[in-house]
């Protein structure tokens, strides 16, 4: 089992590790689309300085209502499995900002190669993440397994007339069950696996997610209303910058 080392100090005069980064954003929809547009600037910016990929994809990849924008992710990692991408797949919501601008990703994930998957707390279980900010090692070879086997569950159990009829978010199927859920389809991956557990390591240290994220942090937990996630990041983004958010 992979435990995080608690306050990691970076040093900016290390030369970067030779794996690629790439970050990716992406949404659907008014409001989560402005997300995008509110941090694209700091986050283009983070991503020149320490010169690391950044991409973001407006729409929905598979489905076809804007919710479903949430399995883009999905869709993403299985493009760049096909076309052999070893590196790290760093991704985070359309409700997170990077609030650490200083922080060195490079050095940090060069030290934790051996991890398939890094991503913080979602439950007392060690399977238990959440899949709002996540690291994915692509050249780790459990790491690919991961991606490919989160690809074949959602391919699995939800097929497009599903997607069609889902007009809204999870909501409950015909039959009584819930719409399957594409983060815990890939905690009972990490669940079923002892391989895949053992390659996980929870970032415990507050370093992602939720509203106290030191490097990245998401806005979903501080209000359920996108249109108050989206002042909150707009707030955030012109304190960063020292001058109001366009």
């Amino acid at each position: 089992m992979i435990r995080s080392r608690p306050n990691d100090l970076v040093d900016h005069n290390l030369p970067p590790t030779a794996s690629d980064i790439l970050l990716y954003q992406t949404a659907s929809g008014t409001v989560y689309e402005q997300m995008l547009a509110a941090t694209a600037g700091c986050h283009s910016a983070y991503a020149r300085a320490n010169r690391l990929d950044f991409r973001t994809f407006i729409g929905v990849r598979r489905g076809f209502h804007a919710w479903q924008a949430t399995f883009n992710r999905i869709e993403m990692l299985h493009d760049l499995l096909n076309k052999g991408f070893r590196g790290w797949f760093v991704y985070f919501d359309a409700d997170a900002v990077v609030v650490q601008p200083g922080f060195d990703l490079r050095r940090y994930l060069g030290k934790r190669s051996a991890a398939a998957l890094i991503a913080a707390p979602g439950g007392p279980e060690h399977w238990n993440i959440n899949a709002g900010i996540f690291f994915l090692n692509l050249g780790n070879a459990l790491g690919r397994e991961l991606a490919a086997r989160w690809h074949r569950a959602t391919h699995e159990q939800i097929d497009e007339a599903l997607l069609q009829a889902s007009i809204e978010p999870w909501q409950v199927l015909p039959d009584g069950r819930d719409f399957p859920d594409d983060q815990h389809l890939l905690q009972m991956e990490i669940r079923n696996d002892p391989e895949l557990d053992a390659a996980l390591l929870r970032e415990e240290d507050g370093l992602i997610n939720y509203g106290g994220g030191r490097f990245i942090r998401q806005f979903l937990r501080l209000s359920g209303a996108p249109e108050e996630r989206l002042a909150h990041i707009r707030r955030m983004v012109e304190l960063s910058a020292g001058s109001p958010a366009k």
